[in-house]
């Protein structure tokens, strides 16, 4: 990344203000380019998605989909009348992977999930964030979501960043291209050394390190505190998260159901971190729930036709293809992503003694147990028993490795944990190369051929397999 000498480096105030001059002058000059720029883009689009869904849903959409919808069009409204209020002074606090989405709030800043807010980037408006990233110095073949990370911090189409937090255990690049960004706009920076123990002294050590981080954000940042009612905030949105991830685990167990009833899409849908503290989270898992439990008990499924094999997809997946209808199209069901909804490995507040085998003392300590069980935060090793342990639950046929172009976290331990499983539990893998959002290096056609030849292989094999068990 380009690094620029101190002596011509102009203040973060300037290099936002040339941000924001350059996209309008070039790139768009009959449209405003300011901080609620993200947030105007997002409301036309909510008010569109609503009233279509409202009025002609898609066959086989889940009606709770409203649900989702609406609360995010609700939530743009507040953050878009928050620009409008203060600015660039809003308190924005840009966290890491698993940090900050009920703390932030409770504290009175605006969390912004950045990595979550590239997923909902149009195709045009991911291409314009890579190029303008890249003429800063980003190499292309990086993480296409990190550069779009990137360009939404510094190109000044969203309020000025005001903390960033960071782990370096988890996305290597994330955290680079964040501790990059955050020094371009002039915010405040805290890294969090996570260690990889999960047991009582490594919650106290990261407790420590998140009064310090508080003590910082409180003494620089104007609007934000941590007083008794924060932390009565912060435990009133721990027991929301808590009940949203009551319904995401019922869920989770449905998955196991044959005929899958769940499809791709909606496996693969994370729960919505900048909600997670709302009750719109509650009610949106919920509703979910209780309309697949009646497909269900109905025998209604995604599948064009009978069940032939089940998939575990893990990583991330091309954005603006489905490929789950085509392999559900196939008879291949897609119950579960490795991180989505109702992963049954998420930390949640209150379960202590499961998981650190003590009761927790403080609300803090429990937004530290979420930092320690991140899922990408620990060893190669526990991604695999995680992932073997879901394959187990769901009775899952074959794995997809989604291999993200410069994705050091996954890729990294794909193979390893692929043919790991392959011997102790004989699934196969497929290892497929691809890229979130540039549309330049994803190749559908060629993307589809390799899925589809790989499952129509391990069906056939899974098929002569169950032969061979009924003539013993």
């Amino acid at each position: 990344m380009k690094n620029y000498p101190t002596a011509e480096r102009s203040t973060p105030q300037e290099r936002l203000a040339r941000s924001r001059a350059e996209r309008q002058s070039i790139d768009q000059p009959d449209e405003v380019i300011d901080g609620g720029w993200f947030w105007r883009r997002l409301q036309k689009k909510y008010a569109r998605r609503v009233q279509k869904i409202a009025s002609n849903p898609r066959e086989g959409m889940l009606g709770s989909n409203l649900v989702l919808y609406q609360a995010m069009a609700k939530y743009v409204d507040e953050e878009l009348r928050a620009w409008e209020e203060l600015g660039d002074d809003v308190p924005v606090w840009s966290p890491g992977a698993a940090l900050g989405y009920r703390l932030g709030p409770a504290m009175g800043f605006h969390t912004y999930p950045l990595d979550s807010f590239t997923d909902l980037m149009t195709p045009d408006e991911a291409r314009w964030s890579m190029d303008y990233v890249r003429r800063l110095g980003f190499p292309s073949d990086i993480c296409d979501r990190i550069q779009n990370i990137g360009a939404l911090m510094v190109s000044g189409r969203l309020p000025r960043i005001s903390l960033v937090t960071l782990e370096f255990n988890d996305c290597s690049q994330g955290a680079q291209a964040n501790l990059w960004a955050a020094r371009e706009v002039g915010a405040q920076i805290y890294t969090f050394d996570v260690p990889f123990e999960q047991d009582m002294q490594a919650v106290r050590y990261v407790e420590e390190q998140l009064r310090e981080m508080i003590d910082l954000a409180v003494k620089n940042i104007p609007g934000v505190k941590y007083d008794r009612e924060s932390e009565a905030r912060l435990v009133q949105y721990q027991e929301i998260y808590r009940q949203g991830m009551h319904w995401q685990r019922k869920i989770a167990k449905l998955a196991a159901r044959k005929p899958c009833p769940i499809s791709g899409r909606d496996a693969l849908r994370m729960p919505a971190r900048q909600l997670c503290w709302q009750q719109s989270f509650v009610d949106y898992f919920r509703e979910s729930y209780l309309e697949l439990e009646k497909r269900s008990a109905q025998g209604e499924s995604p599948l064009n036709g009978p069940e032939k094999f089940r998939v575990l997809w893990t990583a991330t997946a091309p954005f603006y293809s489905d490929p789950f209808d085509y392999l559900e199209k196939r008879g291949c069901a897609v119950p579960a992503y490795e991180e989505g909804t109702g992963c049954a490995t998420y930390y949640v507040p209150g379960e202590g003694k499961q998981f650190f085998g003590h009761e927790l003392e403080n609300p803090l300590q429990e937004e530290a147990a979420t930092l320690l069980w991140d899922h990408w935060a620990g060893t190669a090793e526990r991604r695999i028993w995680e992932v073997a342990m879901r394959c187990r639950q769901l009775d899952i046929d074959g794995i997809v490795h989604f291999e993200q172009g410069g994705c050091v976290a996954c890729n990294g331990s794909a193979r390893v944990m692929g043919e790991r499983i392959e011997s102790e539990l004989g699934i196969p893998s497929l290892y497929i190369r691809g890229w979130c959002q540039d549309l330049e290096k994803h190749d559908e056609q060629a993307f589809q051929a390799q899925l589809g030849e790989w499952v129509e292989i391990s069906t056939r094999q899974k098929e002569a397999k169950e032969q061979e068990r009924g003539q013993e």
